[in-house]
């Protein structure tokens, strides 16, 4: 009886799991995007709290998907970027309305050119 021995070569720029990297950025893309929106909770707080019960329900959610051991736990995580940065741009839109910004919204079309900078 002989027992083969199979070694797998990874070369060092491979990632072993590109799933864990990936949730690793992602989990602190959104923990870095709540940090900025808690920057201006001082002058403007609704977003700030509205943001973070959305980050803490989904933790939640992803953490009860885990313990089930199903494959989809990072969906909540995944679904409420899209809320968290309209949380961080409507914080940026009132904090900069005390410095003159009078735009309430980014809109962007190709007839009107280049946008201006908010301030």
């Amino acid at each position: 009886m002989s027992v083969h021995l199979v070694v797998v070569f990874i070369p060092k720029g491979v990632i072993k799991h590109p799933e864990r990297a990936l949730r690793h950025a992602k989990q602190l893309a959104m923990r870095s995007l709540i940090a900025l929106i808690k920057r201006g909770a001082d002058i403007y707080d609704v977003p700030y709290h509205h943001a973070l019960k959305m980050w803490n329900d989904a933790k939640s959610e992803s953490n009860s998907y885990r313990t089930k051991r199903s494959d989809d736990y990072f969906i909540p995580i995944c679904n409420i970027e899209r809320y968290l940065r309209k949380d961080h741009h409507d914080m940026v839109f009132n904090t900069t309305a005390l410095y003159g910004n009078t735009e309430t919204k980014r809109i962007y079309t190709w007839r009107e050119g280049t946008m201006p900078s908010l301030l």
